[in-house]
């Protein structure tokens, strides 16, 4: 691993290691992000980029400066020694220097969120580097010239060189004969994980209902009981002790919590609204479930699935790690990146 990289003239050991899942600490995910460039990180992580700092570029004089330090040290600077390299620079200004010493105290103090999100940005933004420094070195050759057949031979090893770079090794790959009792294990482990949807023939026919990892969508016209059987769905599995996260993008906390009530008692909502007598007996079923289950109400096509991550990543830091998160409805999400025709968004 690694002569990869010298074909095209890069030799970033950070780099590496990031395509090849030994993934950075937090700090450095930050830094990484910077070099990328990418808008959406700067719409995300607006308190460790603040708009003036934008403007002004200093993330990537920050960055540039660690990554001298890296290179050097092979360990990233703590912070007190970045402002003292700041401090003692010669070509920055005052200014500059206590905007850097400011976005130094960002970065260390600051926790950071989805980092999903910010792997998965630095990786394709890597990944594009790659390619593009693939396109150059091909250009060289090409207009060095020479003998064609050696021509030939010194694109396919920068080709080569090229795809072995940029391919990310993060899914697991068995082989049948050889790995049969670890897939037998993965199969008994998937299943007996499986969270019940709390209708019987559904987990009948899904073999013990959602396992985990996968995705289930319900799929029907306007007004035939989406939500109305996703609550079911909530209300099931609560029963059975799991925690469920449901994200309501359209009826919102007051149109789903009642029903929410209704589907764990079985008491129908007209009767808890009708009657205050039924007030206790609701409240009892409630309070003695084995699972919790959390509500929340977001925007219609104000946020996007990396948002819904970022839900859960609170939600995890609140110390509620759901089993089952249901959000409603899909089709509410908006995507995350705009691709000009709604057909390439769907």
């Amino acid at each position: 691993m690694g002569s990869e990289f010298k074909v095209l003239g890069l030799d970033q050991p950070r780099v590496k290691s990031l395509l090849r899942d030994d993934i950075p600490a937090d700090i450095e995910l930050k830094i990484l992000a910077f070099r990328t460039r990418d808008q959406d990180f700067y719409r995300r992580y607006r308190e460790y980029v603040p708009h003036d700092f934008f403007a002004q570029r200093y993330h990537d004089d920050f960055a540039k400066v660690v990554d001298r330090y890296f290179i050097k040290y092979r360990s990233l600077p703590e912070a007190k020694i970045l402002k003292m390299i700041f401090q003692a620079s010669s070509k920055l200004s005052d200014s500059k220097k206590s905007a850097l010493a400011a976005l130094t105290d960002l970065v260390f103090a600051e926790p950071l969120t989805n980092r999903n999100f910010i792997i998965d940005l630095i990786k394709s933004s890597v990944q594009k580097r790659v390619m593009r420094a693939a396109a150059l070195r091909i250009s060289e050759i090409t207009s060095e010239g020479g003998d064609p057949d050696d021509v030939a031979a010194s694109i396919r090893e920068v080709m080569k060189a090229a795809i072995t770079a940029s391919t990310v090794k993060d899914y697991p790959e068995m082989e049948l004969t050889e790995d049969i009792d670890q897939i037998l294990k993965f199969l008994t482990d998937e299943y007996a994980s499986a969270v019940p949807t709390g209708v019987e023939p559904l987990d009948i026919a899904l073999r013990g209902g959602l396992c985990r990892g996968e995705i289930g969508m319900v799929m029907a016209p306007p007004k035939r009981g989406k939500t109305l059987t996703l609550v079911n769905f909530a209300a099931g599995a609560v029963r059975l002790g799991y925690n469920v996260c449901y994200i309501s993008l359209e009826d919102g906390v007051r149109g789903v919590a009642p029903r929410m009530c209704g589907a764990v008692t079985g008491i129908p909502v007209s009767a808890i609204i009708e009657s205050n007598s039924k007030w206790e007996e609701v409240r009892k079923q409630i309070k003695a479930l084995k699972g919790r289950c959390r509500i929340l109400y977001r925007p219609a096509r104000r946020i996007t699935v990396v948002d819904v991550e970022s839900v859960l990543e609170d939600l995890a830091a609140q110390s509620f790690h759901p089993d089952l998160v249901i959000v409603d409805y899909a089709d509410l999400l908006r995507n995350t990146r705009s691709l000009g025709a709604r057909w390439e968004e769907l």
